[in-house]
């Protein structure tokens, strides 16, 4: 928007990114090129027509790039998905939705405390479907009780007038809790692939870090 960085910079960066996108999710197998097919084209539809059509479209469709991300990274066999796998994307589709909601027009009104309760309430449903299927465990428990507890800790610290700078923070903390929800769900569906879960903690302690300095981090 400053003119740093030319439309037509932009637009032979984006293409030469997306030509290696497809090229190596090729080289992966075809259910990778598929899905990455799809997850351009859902890009495409959010920065085209989507929100002009209708911004809950555009709230569902940036939703659904999460959502498919997930898939991605388990399509070496799309035959096979697993009921499991299929869950867990559409909890990250629904969260990702309702974070977009709550973002659109974020420097006119405080962030609804309705919205994000519903956040939390899908993730803690999500999270109780998950252990119900693979079984209750210790570090299961653990992390979805710190992913529930960090939103829950986000809405009641919510006023009902906040300055553009606290709101954009408020929902940057919403969008980092991601990450807690990643290692949630490693720790209720793979807990034997904890190392994971600890990584994703790391870097999410390290995100609180930068948002010191920088309050979009």
């Amino acid at each position: 928007a400053d003119g740093t960085i030319s439309p037509l910079s932009a637009l032979i960066t984006a293409v030469i990114l997306i030509l290696a996108s497809l090229f190596i999710s090729k080289l992966v197998n075809n259910h990778a090129f598929i899905v990455t097919i799809i997850l351009i084209l859902l890009i495409f539809l959010y920065n085209g027509v989507a929100r002009k059509i209708s911004p809950i479209l555009g709230f569902v469709v940036m939703g659904s790039c999460r959502g498919m991300n997930i898939i991605l990274g388990a399509s070496e066999n799309l035959k096979d998905l697993p009921a499991l796998l299929i869950l867990i994307a559409i909890i990250e589709t629904c969260y990702i939705a309702i974070i977009s909601a709550l973002a659109y027009k974020e420097a006119e009104k405080t962030p609804s405390k309705t919205l994000i309760s519903t956040a939390n309430g899908i993730i803690t449903l999500g999270l109780l479907l998950v252990m119900c299927k693979t079984g209750f465990s210790i570090p299961g428990i653990l992390g979805s009780a710190l992913v529930i507890v960090n939103i829950l800790i986000i809405i009641y610290t919510i006023k009902p007038k906040y300055s553009q700078i606290i709101v954009t923070g408020k929902i940057t903390s919403l969008i980092r809790s991601l990450i807690l929800l990643q290692a949630a769900f490693i720790l209720t569906s793979l807990p034997e692939m904890f190392q994971f879960a600890i990584i994703l903690y790391t870097l999410w302690i390290l995100s609180l870090l930068l948002s010191r300095k920088f309050s979009g981090s």
